[in-house]
């Protein structure tokens, strides 16, 4: 028996208990992605999380980190249909899922905090446990047309082994990089460390999302333009956004240079969640256009959605749990011309 035959029959034998014991079999008939169920997508992540384990060589309960894996998405509803309840799918489907595990099985530690942390970062709370790790990693290789990431999950030696092997399965599967430093200075104990892992994201990404003052620490430029123009020229990235602050945005592609007004507000609450919200923007903008052929007027778009958009969450509490609708952000731009 290979390995590929020996995770599988792994995965099959727990899973034959799951569809006994509670209502696995339900998620046959939600789709998650595309054309793929959610069934169908709980047994790839169960799987590639099994083999991120066996590459890395860590050692991890196999039949948590599988159980775990395979309930992950366990939530039982359709998460397409238009319903109020599933609004915010992204940030309450985890906690919904663990609900109803909890119902249909007994379950660990270990298993729960699978569960209920693999949409980090999207829910801030990171995982507390190797195995879900795995399954964090795992979940996004799996659902990526782009697999976006930043420099948090380099902090620790065994979290950075599994990113950048997950980084590479993404590269492999033909996912887009995108990258986000966010660098957080009071978490590394030494900044040249910060800067290689910086160095290592733009070295692996087709879009960066870099702020001012990050691309100052990474070039020492305060003239912006040299800055991103020599990051762009260095790391051979297609699309380069900077964030300016009150100043707005700018992107950089294949020789133009973009630039767009900010959208400052008058009853600012918090900042916090404004680049998160600005990166979505733009990841979502290039799955609905492409990153090869875009225009100036493309760019001019891009810009000025994700300027709405984080100019929007500055005035709600809750970061990205209140991230604003698509409709919300064109109504707000419309308000504004």
């Amino acid at each position: 028996m290979n390995d590929e035959e020996r995770i599988l029959k792994e995965i099959k034998d727990v899973l034959k208990e799951l569809d006994e014991q509670g209502r696995m079999k339900y998620t046959q008939k939600y789709m998650q992605h595309s054309d793929i169920s959610v069934y169908k997508h709980c047994i790839s992540v169960a799987y590639t999380s099994v083999e991120l384990a066996d590459r890395l060589a860590w050692n991890v309960n196999r039949r948590e980190l599988i159980r775990g894996a395979l309930l992950h998405d366990y939530f039982l509803y359709d998460w397409h249909e238009k319903n109020a309840g599933h609004r915010f799918h992204g940030f309450i489907h985890a906690g919904r899922a663990l609900q109803n595990a909890r119902k249909d099985f007994k379950l660990t530690i270990r298993e729960e905090n699978i569960i209920l942390r693999h949409m980090f970062p999207l829910n801030v709370v990171p995982p507390m446990c190797k195995e879900a790790w795995l399954v964090c990693l795992a979940d996004k290789i799996c659902a990526s047309k782009i697999f976006h990431f930043g420099t948090l999950s380099f902090t620790h030696a065994g979290i950075r082994t599994a990113s950048q092997y997950a980084i590479q399965c993404a590269k492999e599967a033909g996912a887009l990089i995108s990258f986000d430093p966010n660098l957080r200075e009071p978490l590394w104990e030494n900044l040249e460390d910060a800067r290689k892992v910086i160095e290592y994201g733009m070295e692996c990404c087709d879009i960066l999302k870099i702020s001012d003052n990050e691309l100052t620490f990474m070039t020492g430029e305060k003239d912006y333009d040299k800055g991103a123009v020599l990051l762009q020229q260095k790391y051979q990235i297609p699309l380069v956004c900077v964030t300016l602050g009150k100043d707005g945005s700018r992107a950089y592609y294949k020789g133009m240079i973009v630039e767009v007004a900010p959208f400052l507000q008058e009853n600012t609450i918090e900042t916090t969640g404004a680049g998160d919200t600005f990166c979505a923007s733009t990841l979502n903008y290039i799955l609905e256009h492409g990153l090869d052929n875009l225009t100036e007027e493309n760019l001019k778009e891009l810009l000025t959605f994700a300027n709405a958009a984080a100019s929007l969450i500055t005035t709600r509490k809750g970061a990205l749990r209140v991230m604003p609708t698509k409709q919300e952000v064109l109504d707000f731009i419309e308000s504004r011309k």
